[in-house]
């Protein structure tokens, strides 16, 4: 009798074990989206930074050109007699929530910045071309979004940054069956809903938030 009450016991300690692993599986997936979705923020806020430095360096009047020497001159170019804007505003790190970004310098100026985190990061290989050494980074902070690696179109575009009407957000397309060109359409469709609220100052987190979940919900299509 008792050896049938501590296979009884025994029986029901393992189905509460496979229950509880088997609910940790979709928080662990998405979890993992998340963070994905962080990476692919992060290297499009890191692009808008790079961009305006080089746009700054494109700009400069008169003689050498020069990088700046803080990140709010980006914000404000005082260099000229009406101040001209290459960023917006200066935007978060997604993974530290803060603009505490790590300046990359030359002489005492910018040429470009990275995160703080020290994640490792998910995505190791795949890059765009403008994204030179992102591939097997061991660290987020590995991440260097440098100037002299913009597009040339960018750096050759020294007017400020003109504000646009704020869009209607758009919903991300809805992909038949997941795969490489369907992440790929999520991710387009989630910078393009990151652009609307990075143009909408301030920065509101809730539009953060739904273009994330606009994110995570396409991927999983």
């Amino acid at each position: 009798m008792n050896s049938q009450r501590g296979f009884a016991l025994l029986a029901a300690l393992l189905a509460v074990v496979l229950v509880s692993l088997s609910s940790l599986v979709p928080l662990q997936s998405a979890a993992h989206d998340a963070r994905r979705e962080r990476e692919a923020e992060l290297v499009f806020i890191g692009r808008q930074y790079r961009d305006a430095i080089a746009r700054y360096h494109a700009a400069t009047p008169g003689g050498q050109r020069q990088y700046p020497v803080s990140l709010e001159e980006l914000v404000l170019d005082r260099r000229f007699p009406q101040p001209r804007r290459h960023l917006r505003r200066l935007y978060a790190d997604p993974f530290t929530g803060q603009a505490d970004w790590v300046p990359v310098k030359a002489q005492g100026r910018i040429i470009g910045l990275h995160s703080r985190s020290e994640r490792k990061p998910l995505k190791e290989r795949g890059f765009a071309a403008d994204l030179v050494g992102f591939d097997n980074a061991q660290r987020i902070a590995d991440w260097r979004f440098m100037a002299d690696t913009a597009p040339a179109a960018v750096v050759a575009a020294p007017g400020p940054a003109e504000p646009e009407p704020r869009p209607e957000l758009p919903a991300p397309p809805r992909p038949p069956t997941p795969s490489a060109d369907d992440r790929r359409t999520c991710l387009v469709a989630y910078q393009r809903d990151i652009t609307v609220c990075m143009n909408t100052p301030p920065f509101d987190p809730q539009c953060r938030a739904l273009a994330r979940d606009r994110f995570v919900q396409c991927l999983r299509r």
